[in-house]
């Protein structure tokens, strides 16, 4: 379970960046995702889908088996528990 800083950090985070909630929210309705699903799922730019994605990794909300848009995404346990309340901040 994350602790509450990390919590913190990461709701803030996503307060201030759209497409990397979109991002999030997208990898949890499906439980997993590749980088191409993403963007043309949500009608993202490439290099924006890119760019949310590694923040999202860089953060420890997703985790990958790759990178980009070939990488296939799934949620940590931090993103399961911000998908508790993301709902609630979007």
């Amino acid at each position: 379970m994350p602790d509450q800083i990390q919590m913190a950090k990461a709701q803030a985070e996503l307060l201030n960046d759209d497409a990397a909630a979109q991002v999030l929210k997208f990898v949890l309705k499906r439980s997993a995702a590749t980088g191409w699903m993403i963007a043309k799922e949500l009608g993202q730019d490439t290099g924006l889908t890119i760019a949310s994605l590694n923040k999202l990794r860089g953060l420890s909300i997703l985790e990958g088996d790759g990178s980009g848009l070939d990488g296939f995404y799934s949620s940590t346990s931090l993103g399961y528990a911000l998908g508790e309340t993301i709902s609630k901040l979007f």
